[in-house]
């Protein structure tokens, strides 16, 4: 791969500012993040003139991308693992509440984080709340991804029911199907989770579920993958870690890979990542196959997406 470019073209009366990288990729893909940056990736026998060309047959898409995002402006700021400052835990704040203490504990009652510690060090404060938050995300993601795929296996692909809105703690229960707004996921454009963009080493993975928005000029998303591997059908094998690019990824092997940072998501957004990723086991692309199928699975799942980039900003 080539080291990252910076170029900028004209569009109306606006500049697109783009970062380029290019390397030995078949396809080219047009990204737009949270934070407004634009990352293009292209193949590197692409002139770069060529690109920009794609670049600004895109504009319209890209500043549809960069207004949608600045609503969720101002973005919570970095975290300093103070008390008194507010935490998510399954799409609720919680304020800390640090005590210096000979035991090292953390505790969720009372709309509290109660941190036990033997330091208020911030840097001891977050090792204590990331190891909480890895215990709980362990067994609550566990739970909600065997719920998804219980009802996932045994629908088909047919609709879900149950509750009207998610909020019950149940899974399942998907009867809304917003039509309106921005329909990012048919006529070529599609949203994919991606938050910031680097690799995360799942070369197999077909589903990468990143943080912002890509346009249809991925064309790799199309089609035979290029000559990969065909997706296992079965049961995907769970795993959770933290991921800079991604809520979740399928791999070509049937592995499911979820990033631990959902934990702070409410619960029927964690849901549309586990039903996104498994929607991956019949269609290897986002295609209009795959986003038929996400439709019949989860109709409300356009809700969800935006209601997880919401909390998650």
């Amino acid at each position: 791969m080539t080291s990252p470019t910076n170029r900028t073209v004209s569009y109306g009366q606006t500049s697109i500012h783009y970062e380029l990288l290019q390397s030995a990729r078949k396809t080219l893909e047009i990204a737009v993040h949270p934070d407004k940056r634009i990352v293009v990736k292209a193949p590197a026998s692409l002139a770069p003139d060529s690109i920009d060309s794609k670049v600004i047959s895109r504009g319209r898409w890209i500043n549809k991308q960069i207004a949608k995002f600045s609503r969720f402006d101002p973005r919570t700021p970095a975290r300093q693992y103070l008390g008194g400052e507010s935490h998510l835990y399954l799409g609720r704040k919680y304020r800390l509440k640090i005590i210096e203490s000979s035991n090292n504990l953390v505790l969720l009652k009372h709309g509290f984080f109660h941190i036990e510690s033997t330091s208020r060090s911030p840097a001891q404060i977050k090792k204590l709340l990331d190891a909480w938050y890895k215990g709980r995300a362990e067994r609550v993601m566990a739970e909600i991804f065997e719920a998804c795929w219980q009802q996932f296996s045994q629908s088909g692909n047919g609709k879900l029911h149950g509750s009207k809105d998610g909020n019950d703690n149940s899974v399942g229960s998907f009867p809304i199907g917003t039509k309106s707004g921005t329909d990012l996921g048919k006529g070529g454009s599609h949203i994919s989770s991606r938050l910031h963009g680097s690799k995360d080493g799942n070369d197999n993975s077909v589903g990468n579920f990143p943080f912002g928005t890509k346009s249809g000029t991925d064309l790799g998303r199309g089609g035979s993958r290029d000559g990969r591997r065909p997706m296992a059908r079965g049961k995907p094998f769970l795993t959770l870690r933290k991921m800079k690019t991604r809520w979740g990824s399928m791999s070509t092997s049937g592995r499911l890979t979820l990033n631990l940072e959902l934990i702070k998501a409410p619960r029927e957004c964690i849901e549309y990542v586990v039903y996104h990723e498994l929607c991956h086991l019949h269609h290897q692309n986002h295609g209009p196959a795959y986003y038929q199928l996400l439709d019949r699975t989860l109709p409300d799942w356009k809700r969800r997406k935006e209601q997880l980039e919401q909390s998650m900003a």
